[in-house]
């Protein structure tokens, strides 16, 4: 039997997210404080507005309880010089890094973490340590199949989450 879940940190957690395509454009977005209710687009183009105020929160809750479909050895894939790339930076100081590209009909992820370089607190620090070291040790050498909710949120655009220009 193998655990299926790969990480699980619910949006409350997340602080700031930033997923690229592959030919660089950028979603972030952030909360400003933990106690935010909602996800807030920062680089919402100019002139537009987010289709509701809740609309990008599911793309930060993407690593809530997040499992895969199929695993097999990351030496057996051939992943593309561009892909999707996400950063889930928490509240607990570290970011998950997750790597998307499509196999087929499949979304695929590779992923790691790392201690987010500001914090310094030492308990906090410690902590982050930890548990960065606990998610490499388990996902380093493997690649995931996603599901198929979670690989949307991982390779959205910008337009998927703004409301139509006026005029249109």
């Amino acid at each position: 039997w193998m655990a299926r879940q790969i990480v699980n940190y619910g949006q409350e957690k997340v602080r700031r997210v930033v997923v690229a395509n592959p030919e660089g454009a950028e979603i972030v977005l952030a909360k400003a404080d933990v106690k935010d209710p909602n996800f807030t687009i920062e680089n919402l183009p100019a002139g537009r507005a987010i289709k509701n105020k809740d609309e990008a929160d599911p793309v930060a809750g993407v690593m809530w309880r997040m499992m895969f479909d199929d695993v097999q050895k990351a030496e057996k894939q051939e992943w593309p010089e561009k892909t999707w790339v996400a950063h889930y930076t928490v509240w607990d100081g570290f970011t998950v890094r997750i790597e998307t590209a499509k196999f087929g009909e499949d979304y695929w992820g590779r992923f790691s973490a790392a201690v987010d370089e500001s914090v310094t607190d030492p308990e906090k620090k410690a902590a982050a340590e930890k548990t960065v070291a606990e998610i490499n040790e388990r996902t380093e050498g493997w690649t995931y199949m996603l599901t198929a909710g979670d690989s949307e949120q991982l390779t959205s655009k910008m337009e998927d989450y703004l409301a139509k220009p006026n005029g249109s």
